[in-house]
């Protein structure tokens, strides 16, 4: 990927994993940390499509294991505490991704639970991330100005 620097993006989320490891459930973490280092993959080598980001974020090829919205399954932070926050800023910064995987391909498809995503607000919320904001913070960025 060529026109946007995503380094600082996944130093931000592996450090989201590192500082809350001991509070997740192993088999999360795990999961979690294998789609972090497939889209850093995707980043470095191009090595996959935006279509196959988007299906395996979404898990639609293994219905037996978890999805990354198991992860962020909590419906509220007095639910889970702070890691609803923190799975959720995962999750929000996998669905960017995506988007931008598609945008890099010049897709004229983008999937309809992502297409609410402002392509204008993109490099924002990028830059937000490398002032190292918190995953309360992200979240709300996310949902109140990079989505329609």
């Amino acid at each position: 990927m060529q026109h946007r620097n995503l380094e600082p993006v996944f130093q931000y989320l592996e450090q989201l994993l590192m500082q809350y490891k001991q509070e997740m459930d192993p088999n999360r973490y795990q999961y979690c940390a294998h789609i972090v280092h497939t889209f850093h993959q995707w980043y470095l080598y191009h090595a996959l499509s935006a279509n196959d980001l988007y299906l395996l974020l979404m898990n639609q090829e293994n219905t037996d294991s978890i999805s990354i919205f198991d992860c962020a399954q909590c419906s509220s932070v007095e639910e889970c505490g702070y890691l609803y926050y923190v799975w959720n800023s995962i999750l929000s910064i996998l669905m960017v991704m995506v988007y931008v995987a598609y945008e890099f391909e010049g897709s004229s498809y983008i999937p309809q639970d992502i297409e609410q995503i402002n392509p204008q607000k993109v490099d924002r919320f990028f830059e937000q991330i490398e002032k190292k904001i918190t995953p309360k913070e992200l979240l709300e960025l996310y949902l109140k100005e990079l989505c329609y």
